[in-house]
């Protein structure tokens, strides 16, 4: 009867061995799931984070762009008004044209008609629309 007892313990030992082999490879299989699940988010956060620091010196470049444009813009209608103040000395502004039109024949005078001072122009006029 003891070899019996034996023999059952053997039986029983090797499949809770086997139980816990089992266990012990799925456990072990779904920890490198994880883990490529966990690299895989770590390669998106920093493409996100690439992305964003594209995108911040994207933006940089266009604040610094507009800033430009906005010194032009100034000292382009400082010398329209000095010049409409040396040809017009007795004309006052209550009576001269509306600005906007006024501004597109001054940015002409000033700019030329080309094609690319035209753009240059029509970008500055809706930029100061946007202010």
């Amino acid at each position: 009867m003891g070899y019996n007892n034996t023999s059952e313990f053997n039986q029983t030992g090797t499949a809770e061995t086997t139980d816990k082999d089992a266990e012990i490879q799925r456990l072990e299989k779904r920890v490198a799931e994880l883990e490529a699940t966990v690299q895989s988010f770590e390669s998106y956060i920093s493409h996100i984070e690439e992305t964003d620091g594209v995108v911040e010196r994207r933006a940089n470049v266009a604040l610094a762009a507009v800033d430009r444009l906005e010194k032009r813009v100034n000292t382009i209608e400082s010398e329209l008004e000095q010049d409409t103040q040396i040809t017009e000395p007795n004309q006052s502004y209550s009576t001269s044209p509306p600005q906007e039109d006024k501004t597109e024949s001054q940015f002409d005078a000033v700019l030329g008609n080309s094609g690319s001072s035209r753009e240059t122009a029509d970008i500055i006029k809706r930029i100061q629309g946007k202010l």
